[in-house]
């Protein structure tokens, strides 16, 4: 096995273990959100902030900076107003324009831990756990490969 060979396993191992680790612990602070968030209410468009964002152009020369916009809900417990954004994002700021109530869900010891109903926040941690699983079997198939040719070659 040559010193390729081990840094790149080494560089996968690496991805592997920050995937999984970051996948456990978004899907622990999901599930904690999840379970202390028991009471619900109505929530209204408050806001519509823009956000800049880098992404990789479609033809793959560089990046791009485009425009996305996040809804602010304003949502009321015990007469106390709170805002609460979303990880939904658009291009358009008319997507979100002329949006009925949304249900939320927060934290009665809490209000300010909350969660817009349909939100994707609580499935992130799927995507880190699948691409950890990916880079683990990556790793698999390299060691296979590595020792199937070092067989060879003796």
């Amino acid at each position: 096995m040559n010193f390729v060979n081990i840094f790149l396993i080494c560089g996968v191992c690496e991805a592997f273990m920050i995937c999984i680790g970051v996948g456990i612990y978004l899907k622990h602070k999901a599930d904690k959100v999840l379970k202390n968030c028991t009471d619900s209410c109505k929530g209204v468009l408050y806001d519509i902030q823009p956000i800049i964002m880098e992404e990789s152009s479609v033809s793959g020369s560089g990046t791009v900076k485009r425009k996305y916009y996040f809804p602010v809900y304003e949502y009321e417990v015990e007469n106390i107003k709170y805002q609460i954004s979303t990880t939904i994002r658009h291009r358009s700021k008319a997507y979100f324009e002329g949006e009925k109530a949304v249900e939320i869900r927060y934290n009665p010891n809490n209000p300010k831990e909350a969660y817009v109903i349909g939100d994707v926040f609580s499935k992130a941690w799927i995507v880190f756990l699948l691409v950890g699983i990916l880079c683990l079997i990556n790793i698999v198939i390299n060691i296979v490969i590595i020792l199937i040719m070092n067989m060879l070659l003796t």
